[in-house]
């Protein structure tokens, strides 16, 4: 009995974390959006920069959650659901620096458009994706 007792345990503990992992990665998600359209309004350059080093240190977090997360024994529904996120990503993070470049050269219609039509969108598609693996979780 006290086997199985610390086992399920184990288990419940496993799945709490990956699911605060799940948490982490959709807030910095999130936050790295807000961060963008902060930006895109911002006058003052070095405002825009302080916001340039929250936009990458939200990156970092959500990096190093997914890192974590992927180190567990994952089944089979996780892991595709990662690599359907990780693919989205691929286009998603670029756009974003381009906004972030477009910024930096004062750009702001062009960030704006960018940021609008193609980088939100697919972040929606990245938090999407990862209310699909923390619904799985639970």
């Amino acid at each position: 009995m006290e086997s199985i007792r610390h086992r399920a345990e184990t288990i419940v503990s496993n799945q709490n974390a990956k699911m605060e992992l799940v948490v982490k990665m959709r807030a910095a998600a999130r936050e790295r959006t807000v961060i963008l359209q902060r930006m895109i309004l911002l006058d003052d350059p070095f405002q825009r920069d302080e916001e340039y080093l929250r936009f990458n240190h939200y990156g970092a977090e959500f990096a190093n959650a997914r890192i974590t997360y992927i180190k567990n024994d994952l089944s089979k529904i996780e892991k595709n659901l990662l690599e359907k996120q990780g693919n989205i990503s691929k286009v998603a993070v670029p756009l974003q620096n381009k906004v972030v470049d477009l910024v930096a050269a004062d750009e702001m219609e062009q960030a704006r458009s960018l940021l609008t039509d193609e980088a939100v969108p697919l972040q929606d598609q990245v938090l999407a994706t990862l209310t699909e693996l923390h619904e799985f979780n639970q």
